[in-house]
């Protein structure tokens, strides 16, 4: 795995030096080689209910996890078993220490729960306990507007608008009615747009974090998770979350009735457990299950359900063993390679 993003290793080839990650999480410098041409193995692994398929010369080198059955801790593609558990390697997570940025924090939660009426500027709306947790993070609050809505019956989840002239202290007391915030005049981008990725560690932190707080969720088992009918929204999640070294499961597609008639998709992603700090749950419902479960086991690793020989004979590429440690591939499956 390269430092920039997940790239093919035959981009690498010919290259004086290139960054890749090592065994111990640290980027480092390695050099890439063509070994020539052999038959390839497909290699079948899954993990989470995900799959991939690795191709792989038979004499591509193995690191795995012992278990009880066996203490093997090297195979190549050849001698590969079903059931092997592969190593991995993930780099350090930067959040100990790290506090998110209060502009991050207030720009996520529009991009999750902002909204843009015409060609008008950007508004957040605050409900119960976003409204307490969030609206410290955004300047110019003399701006908020009170407003009032009730929940369709029927169709939970759905609001509904309610003029304050129809307000009264009854519905108000009974719940039948309730009050909400809305803050204006906010950067049309913060909801239309993503931000760099190149930022700092704060801002990224920041953004993920007020994201989370508009559409993540934290079971009773203390997976936090985050919801979005854009796939796409989920997919820059996961790549922010890599830049600062934190975890993230694949990206699962549900079917859910929402206010139509009509079944629609939405996605869902899980975060690691270990990798967030307190500073990521802005919300306390959501920090209190996480601190609850913090500790919980989480199987990052990749196990083998399949190796088969094909037909294919193609170029190969490897690094020098003897001056390189093992390095990673995508999927954070830590591997030896082939040696030159």
């Amino acid at each position: 795995m390269t430092r920039s993003s997940d790239v093919p290793i035959i981009r690498l080839a010919g290259e004086v030096k290139s960054a890749v990650l090592s065994a111990d999480g640290v980027w480092r410098d390695t050099q890439v080689a063509p070994l020539g041409q052999r038959r390839l193995y497909e290699v079948r692994v899954g993990r989470y209910g995900e799959e991939k398929i690795i191709r792989a010369a038979a004499e591509h080198r193995w690191l795995l996890r012992p278990k009880v059955a066996h203490q093997r801790v090297e195979t190549t593609t050849a001698g590969l078993r079903v059931g092997d558990r592969l190593a991995y390697s993930f780099p350090p997570s930067l959040l100990p220490g790290l506090l998110p940025s209060r502009t991050g924090v207030a720009r996520g939660f529009v991009f999750g729960d902002g909204s843009i009426s015409g060609d008008a500027l950007a508004h957040a709306s605050f409900f119960g306990e976003k409204d307490e947790a969030l609206i410290r993070y955004f300047d110019n609050t003399d701006r908020l507007r009170t407003y009032y809505y009730r929940h369709i019956p029927g169709m939970p989840g759905r609001k509904l608008h309610v003029p304050s002239r129809d307000v009264t202290e009854r519905l108000l007391e009974t719940g039948e009615v309730k009050p909400y915030r809305r803050l204006g005049g906010l950067p049309r981008e913060w909801k239309r747009e993503c931000p760099a990725l190149n930022g700092s560690a704060e801002a990224i932190f920041g953004w993920l974090a007020g994201y989370f707080a508009a559409d993540g969720d934290v079971g009773i088992s203390g997976r936090p998770s985050i919801w979005s009918t854009n796939r796409g929204s989920l997919e820059f999640f996961k790549e922010a979350c890599s830049t600062i070294g934190v975890w993230t499961l694949p990206i699962r597609e549900r079917i859910r009735r929402g206010f139509g008639r009509v079944d629609t998709k939405i996605f869902v992603m899980g975060i690691s457990r270990a990798d967030l700090t307190s500073d990521f749950f802005l919300l306390s419902e959501q920090r209190r299950r996480w601190t609850a479960n913090r500790n919980a086991v989480e199987r990052r690793g990749w196990t083998v359900r399949g190796v088969r020989e094909t037909e294919t004979v193609d170029n190969v590429f490897g690094i020098s063993m003897a001056t390189s440690p093992p390095l990673v591939l995508e999927g954070n499956i830590l591997t030896g390679g082939c040696a030159l």
